[in-house]
């Protein structure tokens, strides 16, 4: 599995249809149609107070070496990178903890 994917809307369409705050100015999102591991992209996270805004985030986890995107289902709770980020960060049907 490659990881790469691609984003057909820019930063505010995609604000827009999440109804998110917007705060990236400084930062220009094109449609991309080749998005890989390692590169910085939109997005949509709920704080606290439950309100959604968009920010910037590397896609994949960014070791020393290298960058980490890929979990298998097999392995997941076995594998110390992936596991604390499940148990803390998992959804149960439409409710998410974070």
């Amino acid at each position: 599995m490659c990881g790469r994917y691609g984003r057909r809307s820019d930063k505010q369409r995609i604000a827009e249809t999440f109804h998110a705050a917007v705060d990236l100015s400084e930062l220009y999102l094109a449609p991309n149609d080749d998005i890989s591991p390692g590169t910085i992209q939109p997005v949509v996270r709920v704080n606290d107070e439950g309100q959604r805004s968009l920010e910037a985030m590397y896609w994949s986890f960014k070791l020393p070496t290298r960058f980490v995107f890929n979990a298998r289902s097999d392995s997941l709770l076995k594998n110390g990178l992936w596991k604390a980020a499940f148990e803390e960060r998992r959804c149960i049907g439409l409710w998410c903890k974070y």
